[in-house]
């Protein structure tokens, strides 16, 4: 029951959960995954919410005053330590905030770790398999296909945004300065430059028609929620090898239904709902950065939001900005004719030129990011045939 519909040869179950595979972005990748029709969401990050919540659980309310008790110490939870220094290091963002390229290529570094600690203790399953942990894989087995899903949507997500980008391309090309630029010219880049606009506008309106039929990254977001409300504290801090290995797990769910959220809402466009805080009263070490996170993301969120962006992510926004400013300055040159095109060379090369900037940087991020999408793609199929492999002995 835990094989669903993988099937792949066993790799190797002694990776250092500090060693990344190679960045190389798979030639080809398993057809997407069905997506389930779910009801309809809360908030983007309400599953955070639910997956902390469980820490106080009255199911788990005998173990509060002992669960976490020896969290503080670094040198016996090396994961945790690690873990906590890295979502800390997350925090620490420069006047440019969290929804940019550069700190989702960070966050997603993240994923990875978690996923390559959880892969290099899968063969401390204890077996035969207890009953508890045998559930406990089980809703694994399960979450891991949930996530390879999403990854599928998100890689479906960026390539939409590629070719939003090679349209910004094209149309910078349409207006290179180093040749002249007659009538012709400046009326095909206008129109490319529309058409720039208008991509956007119409993922915007598919949204708002759809209604009742959610996007795929809302779907996305519910299949995250739903994650996060059935998910609870696998174990008490027995020192058991089974126990470091459902803890690792634990932590690298909560991690990765933050960072997915924060990166399914980054790729929306015109995002709607709030996202929510989670608190939490006894928290492992890695939760109270987690959770200083999560409030400054939604703090930065709603901020954003309230500015009317078009796109949370950064590049696409500034992008967008560019775009319609040159637009505007091209047809006002169509408008009066070769008079204001001297008048406005200068102007006309300062856009241009930081147009060609912010589809470099752009085209940079996305295809990282879709790299490191990719990877932990890759980790997580490698830790399902682990845990088959230990299983099929």
């Amino acid at each position: 029951r835990h094989s669903r519909s993988l099937s792949l040869s066993p790799c190797s179950c002694s990776s250092s959960p500090f060693l990344f595979p190679s960045r190389q972005a798979p030639s080809t990748l398993p057809p997407p995954l069905s997506l389930t029709e779910m009801t309809m969401g809360s908030s983007i990050l309400a599953s955070l919410g639910a997956a902390l919540h469980s820490f106080q659980n009255p199911h788990f309310a005998h173990r509060t005053g002992r669960v976490y008790a020896c969290k503080c110490v670094t040198a016996s939870n090396p994961f945790e330590a690690e873990l906590a220094g890295r979502l800390d290091q997350l925090t620490r963002v420069g006047g440019i905030g969290y929804f940019n390229l550069p700190w989702f290529l960070d966050a997603m570094a993240v994923v990875a770790f978690v996923h390559l600690s959880i892969k290099a203790r899968v063969c401390d399953l204890q077996m035969p398999l207890s009953e508890r942990d045998d559930k406990l894989v089980e809703e694994f087995m399960d979450d891991s296909v949930t996530l390879l899903d999403i990854c599928n949507v998100l890689n479906e997500v960026i390539s939409d945004m590629e070719r939003y980008l090679m349209l910004v391309q094209l149309a910078v090309h349409s207006l290179d300065l180093n040749e002249p630029l007659d009538y012709s010219k400046l009326a095909g880049a206008r129109n490319i430059l529309f058409e720039c606009v208008e991509t956007l506008k119409k993922k915007e309106e598919k949204i708002s028609r759809q209604g009742q039929q959610r996007s795929k990254l809302e779907t996305c977001s519910s299949m995250l929620r739903r994650m996060g409300e059935k998910l609870r504290i696998p174990y008490d801090n027995d020192n058991s090898r089974s126990s470091a290995l459902f803890n690792a797990i634990y932590a690298s769910t909560v991690t990765t239904i933050f960072i997915s959220g924060v990166l399914v809402a980054a790729l929306s466009v015109k995002p709607g709902r709030s996202m929510s805080v989670a608190r939490v009263p006894n928290q492992p070490l890695w939760s109270a950065p987690l959770l200083k996170l999560q409030k400054q993301v939604k703090e930065e969120a709603e901020r954003r939001k309230s500015e009317g962006v078009v796109c949370l992510l950064h590049e696409i926004d500034v992008s967008d900005g560019i775009v319609r400013e040159l637009y505007s300055l091209v047809q006002k040159i169509l408008s009066e004719g070769a008079s204001s095109l001297g008048i406005d060379q200068d102007q006309l090369r300062n856009s241009v030129d930081a147009l060609t900037r912010s589809s470099e940087d752009l085209q940079k991020g996305l295809g990282t990011l879709q790299q490191e999408i990719n990877e932990v793609f890759q980790i997580i199929v490698s830790i399902r045939v682990a845990i088959l492999d230990v299983l099929s002995h």
